[in-house]
């Protein structure tokens, strides 16, 4: 297991085992942090290989607004031209942080076609979906 990002609130990492980018989002992330954390991502996708990134946020809290516009205009342009492909996307507990995800995640599904996700409550679906090669959006 190779860390790209390890820090309280965040950490990103390789699963050579399984292959694909895991992700942990803990509590409110600051926005340094949080572009930190999600370039770190990129950085793994390029030196990994693999487009396939599983984003743990149950115990995350909501994104800013501008982290999200700056998700939407910068950082999945940059992460598809790198390779991105696939993600599994396990919710937040957090009534106010789902919302947010949501919102992200619905916007990113409308304009990225090359980009095939999945959301979940738990881990084991999240997973389980993530490393099915030829299954499209749940």
């Amino acid at each position: 297991m190779k860390y790209y990002y390890n820090t309280p609130a965040c950490q990103v990492y390789y699963d050579e085992e399984k292959g694909y980018i895991h992700t942990n989002w803990e509590g409110f992330c600051p926005s340094k942090v949080f572009k930190e954390a999600s370039n770190s991502i990129i950085t793994a996708i390029e030196e990994t290989g693999t487009g396939k990134v599983l984003f743990d946020a149950a115990r995350t809290k909501s994104a800013s607004p501008n982290d999200q516009k700056w998700i939407f205009e910068d950082w999945i342009p940059r992460a598809v031209v790198a390779g991105y492909n696939r993600y599994a996307y396990i919710l937040p507990n957090d009534v106010f942080g789902k919302f947010s995800s949501q919102k992200v995640i619905s916007e990113i599904s409308g304009n990225t076609p090359d980009l095939a996700g999945a959301t979940s409550n738990d881990m084991e679906t999240a997973m389980e979906w993530l490393l099915k090669e030829n299954e499209t959006i749940a």
